[in-house]
């Protein structure tokens, strides 16, 4: 019933470009994700899952690596089992293909390090990661649908800020805006930090408006709204 560490190198070689990544990851009972150091997002139920796409632009040839951060809660159970599993998929320019998945060439530590996260992190003085059991065997199961905890989260203070989470992106329709009030909206993306303005958000007569879609579909967004 707490944290651990998990990583693992990998390499592009040199030539190959990484035109499309995603990965899929689910631990009992949740779990953070980077790749590169880069944060990705979130996952809150194991039997659920995530998948993180549009990973391409975060991988580069020479040494990658991906890292979770793992979490196992207190239950009233006897045994509490944990685990974690991940599959990360390359497709490259050339029409090749490479895949990755969670088994003893991970490395774990039950203690975090700073740049853990980071490609250039020395791992080499962290356990070996024990693989107990292939997918869909061992005391999980499947992970029942990835769709699931695909809904848009919110959150904010009506008449001044609106904060939308989307999982996966597209456009969302908002409802119980103020009528006729005016906000600014603007597009956060959570693996960059970067922001991206968009068009004015105002509540229709019913209370909604639908945004266009954020500036790429393939990855989770925030959207957040500031009265104007």
């Amino acid at each position: 019933v707490e944290k651990r560490y998990m990583r693992l190198k990998f390499a592009v070689p040199d030539g190959k470009t990484v035109v499309k990544a995603r990965l899929k990851v689910s631990a009992d009972d949740a779990c953070t994700a980077y790749v590169n150091g880069h944060e990705l997002g979130f996952c809150p139920d194991r039997l659920a899952g995530r998948v993180f796409t549009g990973l391409e632009r975060l991988i580069k040839p020479g040494q990658n690596a991906v890292a979770v951060m793992a979490q196992n809660m207190a239950a009233p159970v006897v045994k509490n089992p944990a685990g974690l599993i991940a599959k990360l998929e390359l497709q490259f320019a050339d029409g090749s293909s490479k895949t990755l998945v969670s088994d003893a060439a991970w490395r774990a530590s039950r203690s975090e390090a700073a740049g853990w996260q980071t490609a250039a992190f020395d791992d080499t003085a962290w356990t070996q990661a024990m693989a107990v059991a292939p997918y869909g065997q061992g005391p999980w199961g499947t992970v029942s649908n990835s769709e699931q905890g695909l809904s848009p989260f919110c959150a904010g203070i009506p008449g001044s800020t609106r904060v939308i989470y989307l999982p996966r992106g597209g456009a969302v329709t908002l409802q119980h805006l103020e009528p006729g009030k005016a906000y600014a909206a603007e597009w956060f993306d959570p693996i960059t930090g970067q922001r991206t303005k968009s068009s004015m958000a105002r509540g229709n007569a019913d209370g909604t408006w639908v945004s266009p879609a954020p500036p790429k579909p393939d990855q989770d967004w925030v959207l957040v709204l500031t009265a104007h």
